[in-house]
Formats: structure tokens, sequence, C-alpha cells
């Protein structure tokens, strides 16, 4: 079986009276896009007398599962860096390390796949994991002396989070659409600004516009550089994303008309600038919603010249006021 399997494992220790007696609660989850592989937790694991020692013994299990459900390309999600490393050998394992054992045990799982890639993700990623404990209602659980339990059924709900997907459809009363078709606007007496500014590492700048293709899809999408022609690395990367067009010259300005036409329905023309601010005045004439790709060092001067920080309500103002269930 060849296949993308993205894993979660989480740990859960409980409170003991002795040394002795340390045990953990852990579970296990493995998914390959919306169906649920696997689903597992453990209850009273015993010897995990630490953090680590726990999520050594819930990694080991996911690893042991995959392998016997033949999967040979594996994605482990870990809140643990040691555990990661351990699994990666970046870890050195000391010969007198406490745990040099359950690490070896750990790390010599590795040669079991063809592809095995271990990540750190934040805790609350692994919160579905931590919720499938509370599902087992351990205390009556074990109070009927099961130690373990399989949710592959109940799981099932969870993959849509887990693959991006939206949990919820949200309708909007008309006093919510109301509130919202006033954002972005000008109080009382300020002029109307349509020119914004977004901070972008230099880098970074054609793909932050391809970002603001797909956010705002333009019906008329225009690109202005300044000095184009000392710029051809950035000229051939335009070209790859906006196609083929023939720039129109105003002073030392190019401007680009993209051949893609987006779906927003508004019509508004959008402008987004390329290394610079002090927009020609046919630039600006020619554009409904202006976006310059700044630096961070460049806050002041725009803000002098009439730009606004680009927000979440820009994009709503952009759009106008609805639905995501309509």
């Amino acid at each position: 079986m060849t296949s993308q399997i993205f894993t979660s494992s989480r740990e859960r220790q409980m409170p003991v009276t002795t040394r002795s007696q340390k045990t953990a609660d852990l579970s296990i989850m493995i998914w390959k896009n919306d169906q649920v592989v696997h689903s597992e937790t453990f209850l009273d694991v015993p010897y995990c007398f630490s953090t680590i020692q726990s999520e050594v013994k819930a990694a080991f299990a996911i690893l042991v599962e995959a392998k016997k459900h033949g999967i040979e390309n594996l994605l482990l999600w870990v809140d643990n860096k040691r555990v990661a490393e351990v699994i990666l050998g970046k870890w050195q394992i000391d010969i007198g390390d406490r745990n040099r054992k359950l690490f070896m045990a750990l790390r010599s799982l590795r040669r079991s796949f063809k592809r095995l890639i271990v990540t750190c993700v934040p805790r609350e990623l692994l919160q579905i994991t931590d919720g499938m404990l509370r599902e087992c209602t351990v205390l009556d659980a074990k109070a009927a002396g099961v130690k373990s339990a399989t949710f592959v059924k109940s799981a099932n709900r969870w993959t849509y989070h887990l693959n991006a997907m939206p949990l919820f459809d949200i309708s909007m009363t008309p006093e919510t659409v109301d509130t919202i078709k006033k954002f972005g606007k000008p109080k009382d007496g300020e002029p109307q600004s349509n020119k914004w500014y977004i901070e972008v590492p230099e880098g970074s700048k054609v793909s932050a516009l391809q970002n603001i293709m797909e956010t705002l899809s333009p019906s008329q999408l225009y690109v202005a550089v300044q000095h184009v022609e000392n710029k051809q690395r950035l000229l051939q990367e335009l070209y790859t994303l906006i196609g083929n067009v023939v720039p129109v010259k105003i002073n030392s300005w190019s401007v680009f008309l993209a051949d893609s036409i987006g779906s927003d329905i508004t019509g508004k023309r959008v402008m987004v600038v390329f290394d610079g601010f002090y927009l020609e005045k046919e630039l600006e004439r020619a554009s409904d919603f202006i976006i310059t790709l700044s630096k961070p060092e460049e806050r002041r001067q725009l803000s002098a010249a009439g730009f606004q920080e680009l927000s979440a309500s820009c994009y709503i103002y952009y759009h106008g006021a609805c639905s995501p269930t309509m």
C-alpha cells in the first residue's frame, strides 16, 4: 500500500501515588484524505515516568500500526521536538541515557517505511487526539477494565478539519450584512482611499501577486513595474504568472494587463505596484483599487502618500457583503 498518510499522536499523563505505578493514557490517529484509517486510545500504559517516555510510546504505537496497515509513505505529526529528532537520527543517543533502549527501538522503525517524514506541529493541532481520550470516558473505561478502544467511525467527523475544510456553514442576518457593508468605508468628512500596501519580502513579491489574484479574483488586473528593463528575472516570473503580454510604457513605469480574468463581478480595476509608490497620475486614474508591495522601512512614506495597510475589512469592502452559504 503506497499512500501519503497524515498521523498524529497524543499522550495524557494521569496522576498516580507512587513512581512504580506511573502510567499514561495515549491516543493515535491515522488518516488519508477524508478517511480515518485507524484511531485508537490506550489506557494506563505502564512505565511512563516522564513526558518524553509517553511521547515516544505514542509515536512507537502509531508507527507499528502504520506498518500493520502496509503503509509505505508516512507523514507523522508530533509536538515533541525530541521525538522527531530521535526518529530522524538527529538526536545523539548516549550510552548512559536512561531512555536509550526506548529511543533505539523507536529509531529502528524508520527502516519499515520507504518514505517517513516527521514534523513538529503546534499543540493545538493535536487537540483532536486529546478529544479521543475524552470520548473514551476514561474513568468509566478503566472501571470496566478496558485497556484500549478504537474510534474509527466516530473519528470520521474530524477529517474535514484535518484536511482544512470548513466545519460550519454560517448564515448572516440582515443586521450583520448591513454592518459589514460599512467595513473599509471612510468616516464622514474623510476622503475615500483606494490606495493600499502590503509589506512583502523582496523575493516574495510574485507570490504575493498570485495570492492577491486568488483572493480578490479581479476581472481587470494591471501590474505596474518601475524600470523593468533592469529586472529580467522578475519579468520572466511575471510572464509565467500573468501571461506573455506587451506592457504599456508610462514614463519609467511598465504596465501589464493580466491575461487571466477573475470571477469578481464588481468590475473594479485592480493595480498591483512593484517597487514604488509615487505613482503617475495616469496610473491612479486607471485604477479603482491600488495595492503596492512594499518594504517595512517604507511604511512612513506610504502613509504620507495616502496609502493604508491592506486588512481583512478591505477585502470585505472590495467584494461587498455576502453570506458564505449563498
